[in-house]
């Protein structure tokens, strides 16, 4: 992807955290207690994967690169 693509990706992803958390409740069914800290590992790890990919085309150590995308 090119770098463009890759920041519009990470800005979409990171307004569609913040609706999502915006909304006053969201059904989910509940199959285990704290659950919701499962999600919540889950979605923002798919959002480091993304900076992690929209980062890469500014920063050129891996070092680096790991520690901003975990910010």
């Amino acid at each position: 992807m090119n770098k463009t693509l890759d920041f519009s990706a990470l800005t979409a992803y990171c307004l569609l955290i913040y609706w999502l958390s915006d909304q006053a409740s969201l059904p989910a069914p509940m199959w285990f207690e704290n659950q919701d800290k499962l999600h919540h590992a889950i979605a923002y790890g798919i959002m480091g994967f993304i900076a992690l990919r929209a980062f890469q085309h500014i920063v050129s150590k891996p070092i680096i690169l790991a520690l901003l995308s975990l910010v």
